[in-house]
């Protein structure tokens, strides 16, 4: 039995579609309280699944464990046994689950620039406005940068609420000293980069998308992916607590959770549809297990 078998998700992609199981039988460790869906992922392994067949997806879900205590495991969305994982993250009583999502997406740029040793200073462009992007430019908000232009078709991102931030359609790009890309379009990034600048690939890239090495390599460009797996659980864990913080000391949680659409769990196929018809969708989406 694999690992994702013995965590039972609750969600199930299955030849395109969408389905939800029951709760599970018998006696459970832990108690699922809710799940984080990440839309590019799991959209990409949802489309997949007529070759791919069964797939639970998730890796962002929320449980209180046998000592009573919180925790965001990387597993998939509702599931309820232990696993051997060792990238849990602690929660402390009390967050809200919109600051949780936020931070927790918000880990993934943190963990990545601080293992890449960034050091732009002042101006950042940051290619898409979904969740990716968006714990993106809270984080080199957190780091001070004071100038990030977002890149994006959406002129009604909620990112435009953010005073150091401004929004730029694609088309009116220009190069710059450091570009982020959260879209998985590396190209486009490549290009709006310029020479001796620094390039981020935090958004995953499909299958089938190349970069010109040599154009790297005579550009002098320093690149940068994601590098959340790479610093020990320890330090993972440690800057979880410090992004957490930082946002506990800001004055946005009510912006925040109007960026946060909390649906049960039972209605994630509705949730899933809108993804995939490219419905205005806030950029955190949630799952709630705790009425299931």
């Amino acid at each position: 039995m694999s690992l994702r078998e013995e965590c039972q998700g609750r969600v199930r992609f299955e030849n395109g579609a969408v389905t939800v199981t029951g709760p599970p039988r018998g006696p459970v460790t832990c108690q699922a309280i809710a799940s984080i869906i990440s839309p590019g992922t799991e959209l990409r392994i949802l489309k997949g699944t007529p070759e791919s067949g069964l797939h639970t997806p998730g890796y962002m879900t929320l449980r209180r464990g046998p000592d009573g205590r919180a925790r965001l495991d990387p597993v998939p969305h509702g599931a309820t046994f232990p696993t051997g994982r060792s990238r849990w993250l602690n929660v402390p009583e009390g967050a809200p689950l919109h600051m949780i999502a936020a931070a927790r997406f918000q880990l993934m740029a943190a963990t990545t620039l601080q293992q890449a040793g960034f050091n732009a200073a002042h101006e950042a462009v940051v290619l898409g406005s979904g969740p990716v992007a968006v714990g993106c430019v809270l984080e080199l908000m957190r780091r001070g940068l004071d100038q990030i232009i977002v890149v994006t078709a959406r002129a009604d991102s909620v990112l435009l609420t953010l005073g150091a931030v401004t929004l730029v359609p694609p088309d009116d790009m220009h190069p710059s000293p450091c570009v982020i890309d959260c879209t998985g379009a590396p190209d486009r990034a490549v290009a709006a980069t310029e020479r001796g600048g620094w390039l981020g690939l935090l958004g995953t890239p499909a299958p089938d998308a190349r970069v010109d090495a040599l154009e790297l390599h005579r550009r002098g460009l320093r690149v940068f992916g994601l590098h959340e797996l790479g610093p020990p659980p320890s330090e993972y864990r440690a800057m979880f607590d410090t992004v957490l913080a930082w946002h506990k000391a800001q004055d946005w949680h009510d912006l925040l959770a109007t960026w946060c659409r909390v649906l049960p769990g039972e209605q994630a196929p509705t949730l899933y549809r809108g993804i995939m018809m490219r419905e205005d969708l806030p950029p955190f989406l949630c799952l709630d297990w705790t009425a299931t």
